[in-house]
């Protein structure tokens, strides 16, 4: 019910002039709605959608994340771990540690395949 007043208030807002930050702020709810939406959109189309592309080459890990809309990718130089993680409805995803920080990579995908995964990108990256 909230979401749908929401998405309301902002098809039926009138255009305003805005000419100070106060003008600004009367609005701000309905722009973190927006961007709330949008986010939740993006990760949904995600989830359900995705392609999940991971590349080694030469140490070097190249992961993407493609969608008919955006691609998100990422380079990591020098991976200092792979491991998978499970969660409790039975998916789980593959854990890379690259500089200080951890990248999720093959999400929502089942346990055994995680696990799998993780061992065959831990000897890739050795290589």
């Amino acid at each position: 019910m909230f979401l749908f007043y929401g998405l309301a208030s902002l098809a039926l807002s009138v255009p305003v002039k805005i000419t100070s930050v106060i003008d600004l702020l009367k609005f701000s709810p309905e722009i973190a709605l927006a961007f709330m939406l949008l986010w939740i959109f993006r990760r949904f189309r995600e989830k359900e959608f995705a392609e999940q592309i991971v590349t080694v080459v030469s140490g070097k890990v190249i992961w993407a994340l493609r969608t008919r809309w955006w691609t998100r990718r990422r380079e990591l130089s020098r991976v200092q771990g792979v491991s998978a993680s499970a969660a409790w409805d039975g998916f789980g995803r593959v854990i890379l540690k690259a500089g200080g920080r951890e990248y999720a990579v093959f999400r929502w995908i089942l346990s055994e395949e995680a696990t799998q995964l993780a061992r065959e990108l831990q000897q890739a990256v050795k290589r």
